[in-house]
């Protein structure tokens, strides 16, 4: 435990070193002030690419590129896409190569010979010493619980330093496997630039076809299927590639089987922070593909603001294809699991005027929490731009700007007082083309979090993901328009609640004290008592929550991995809170049930009765207890993630 005499000293009622010690602002991440409430993010350490996304047997497994200096495949998993549970390292480096991305396939038929419904992943090892690269494999046959690198690896390899990421998928036509793997750049002239396919009946042996040539250009992380185009009897196949290191494209066209020839590129976002996308294979949708990309840039991904931890995945969103008067298109929407996740609108106006004097969200300003949705429907009228700010604090000078060019018809991103981290670099703003839509509105849904910002125009024809690093207290929202008058036909804004998730670290905090659940005297002991105390950072202060169930937990003390329990099991309001030893009793299991936005009730699964202050104190040394349920701010609580 970090600095015992001196939480002691302050236990004991004296001042030592208070001075210090800095209490967090109540509602804040405290020491994970980026730490986002909604998107993928690792537990600690860095995490880039999404790799190895595979659907099975009803669990969406996402595997990604872990190890900020050395790479290696972590993993994590959701039944949802709301909910993960991390799992640690399943495909490691070794002292001389790393475990570079790739794809995976769930091999029904056995064809590698590891078994039926086996996992199987395919990755390029990076040799670290002379950066060639090779293809390699490894496997699963209980699920993804553990992986088996390949004993016969590298199953392709050439020589090469700049050739990566395999991504197998089933070719249906012929009962057989391909490949795509990415050749970066040139090493011979029958080896040219671009997306390379290979064949294989299983999934160890493999021939080159052809390659989809990148005239130069350096293209990564392919991705390739095939999708109906909506409404008609036609179908398309898609690569979805990274391109030029800081972003990525849809090439819609044709495959078959052997060579693909493309019809038009497509960009996916227009933000500098979406790479490396990847969908899931295996997925049971068969009209749409389901995707999620590093919501991050190689130009400054080493640079970010340290926390402990660097790197978040994107939301999942849906690709399909649609035939228009500009041909086949594709249209990318959110999820259905992100709408699980709204909790109520804060706002809801309809025909307000918009002018540089006048904005109808001045009464609403102070959403109160760092993350949101916005879903607005902006009739321009005579205004030359209209610009929504938002994670805004005047007091310090933050926001985050979405301007809309009237005139020009474009669309920015200007994060130039954002925070922390931008303003003068290159990728600070961003822009793409919008044309109203046919009634003269244009439509955008703007996802909030703690440290990004996505937004998504005209139902998912144009959407744009970008990183922040604002202060915690940047929570309003403000709308304006220059050079005419403007009107927010519609606007909502919906709170957004955040999960408990498996595995996370927490604070948890009383809403009516501010003060967080302690192990009394840092106490390691069967018994101690469970206080309420103000956060001092310390690890009797943290709780892993252990997911039994959905929306059933145990909570472990970081500090003596002990449960939070209720003394001697008891089922009487009035018991008081203790920690021991977990062993799968009842008066040990939870059942948090959101509230309101961000806010829990905490029932214990053996009483039903609610975690609750001791005659609502808001003093130091209050215990915990239990009571019957009746709505006060004392057994209203906080879950805070802070690793």
């Amino acid at each position: 435990m970090k600095n015992l005499p001196l939480l002691r000293a302050a236990l004991g009622g004296g001042v030592l070193g208070t001075a210090t010690l800095t209490k967090l602002v109540r509602g804040t991440n405290g020491a994970a002030p980026y730490r986002p409430a909604y998107h993928v993010s690792p537990p600690q350490g860095w995490m880039n690419d999404p790799n190895g996304l595979v659907y099975h047997n009803g669990t969406y497994h996402l595997f990604y590129q872990a190890g900020e200096e050395l790479r290696r495949w972590d993993h994590a998993t959701s039944q949802d896409c709301i909910s993960w549970t991390h799992h640690g390292t399943k495909i490691p480096h070794t002292d001389t190569i790393q475990a570079f991305s790739g794809g995976a396939v769930v091999d029904t038929e056995n064809t590698a010979g590891f078994g039926s419904e086996s996992i199987v992943c395919f990755y390029t090892g990076h040799h670290s010493a002379t950066g060639v690269e090779d293809q390699r494999m490894a496997y699963s046959t209980d699920g993804g619980d553990t992986v088996r690198k390949f004993a016969d690896n590298p199953i392709l390899s050439d020589g090469h330093d700049d050739w990566r990421d395999p991504n197998p998928f089933w070719y249906a036509p012929d009962d057989s496997w391909r490949m795509a793997i990415a050749r970066v750049s040139a090493n011979s002239a029958d080896r040219p630039a671009g997306i390379e396919f290979y064949a294989s009946d299983d999934c160890r042996d493999w021939r080159y076809l052809s390659t989809y040539e990148s005239d130069g250009v350096p293209w990564e992380c392919p991705d390739c299927y095939r999708l109906p185009v909506s409404d008609t009897e036609m179908d398309r196949w898609v690569i979805t590639i990274s391109s030029e290191f800081d972003h990525v494209e849809h090439h819609i066209g044709w495959f078959d089987g052997s060579t693909f020839t493309v019809e038009k590129t497509v960009p996916a976002d227009f933000g500098w922070d979406f790479y490396a996308a990847q969908s899931w294979s295996n997925e049971p949708a068969v009209d749409d593909r389901l995707l999620v990309g590093w919501m991050n840039n190689w130009a400054y991904a080493t640079e970010t603001p340290p926390s402990g931890w660097r790197g978040v995945q994107s939301y999942p969103r849906r690709l399909t294809l649609t035939m228009t008067e500009n041909g086949v298109v594709p249209e990318q929407t959110l999820d259905a699991s992100f709408f699980n996740r709204r909790h109520h609108p804060l706002v809801e106006i309809e025909n307000a005027p918009v002018t540089a004097t006048t904005d109808p969200l001045a009464d609403h300003q102070t959403i109160g929490v760092p993350y949101y949705e916005i879903v607005t429907e902006i009739d321009p009228g005579t205004a030359d731009a209209v610009t929504i700010a938002t994670r805004v604090d005047h007091g310090i000078g933050q926001e985050t700007r979405i301007i809309y060019d009237c005139r020009q018809q474009q669309l920015t991103l200007d994060r130039s007082d954002a925070g922390v981290f931008f303003g003068d670099r290159p990728q600070t703003t961003t822009s793409h083309s919008l044309q109203p839509t046919a009634d003269g509105t244009i439509r955008l849904r703007v996802l909030v979090d703690r440290s990004s910002i996505t937004t998504i125009a005209n139902g998912g024809e144009k959407w744009l993901s970008a990183r922040l690093f604002p202060d915690e207290t940047s929570t309003d929202t403000t709308v304006s328009a220059t050079g005419g008058r403007a009107v927010l036909t519609e606007c909502s804004v919906y709170s957004l609640h955040p999960v408990i998730e498996d595995g996370g670290v927490y604070r948890i905090e009383n809403v009516n004290s501010g003060n967080v659940l302690d192990v009394r005297n840092g106490d390691t002991s069967d018994g101690a008592v469970v206080q309420q105390w103000e956060d001092l950072g310390y690890d009797h202060q943290r709780w892993i929550a252990h997911e039994l169930s959905p929306d059933q937990f145990w909570f472990e003390s970081v500090h003596s991995s002990k449960a939070l329990d209720i003394d001697s099991g008891s089922v009487e309001a009035g018991a008081q809170t203790i920690q021991r030893e977990y062993q799968g009793a009842a008066s040990q299991q939870w059942l948090p049930q959101q509230i309101e936005n961000g806010i829990y009730r905490v029932r214990n699964a053996n009483s039903s009765l609610t975690l609750d202050i001791t005659d609502a104190a808001r003093s130091n040394g209050a215990p915990g207890m239990q009571w019957e349920w009746w709505g006060g701010d004392n057994q209203k609580w906080r879950f805070e993630r802070i690793g």
